[in-house]
């Protein structure tokens, strides 16, 4: 297969699974939407915000590093494991922390019990 074929083909599939998500997200927040009363829908949506810009920090690139050195050693890819536990941990501590002055800012005291709850699957 010609490089222009696979380009083709993995932007093909990269732009199935965007819209994909896309619409599956769309879904979820349509029900939880129609299950939700309008406080606690957007507490969800200031508990989701936090999370979600917490997750743009939790990978770090670890996997697209894993994948572009294919020839990675067991000893680097142990290590690779132990640093993204490790910031998997901070970035909770952080989250923990921030959670408080959040609730605070918002006037809405459950924010913390939230932000915390959410924010263990990191």
């Amino acid at each position: 297969m010609s490089l222009k074929k696979k380009t083709v083909s993995g932007v093909k599939w990269t732009t199935i699974s965007t819209i994909g998500v896309n619409i599956l997200q769309l879904i979820q927040l349509a029900i939880l939407a129609r299950l939700l009363d309008s406080t606690a829908f957007g507490l969800m949506a200031i508990v989701m915000v936090i999370v979600g810009f917490s997750q743009a920090f939790l990978d770090m690139g670890i996997s697209n590093a894993i994948i572009h050195k294919q020839d990675i050693s067991q000893e680097q890819l142990s290590t690779l494991y132990w640093v993204n536990v490790i910031a998997g941990v901070l970035i909770f501590l952080v989250v923990c922390g921030v959670s408080p002055f959040v609730a605070i800012f918002y006037h809405q005291p459950e924010l913390t019990k939230l932000i915390i709850l959410l924010g263990r699957h990191f």
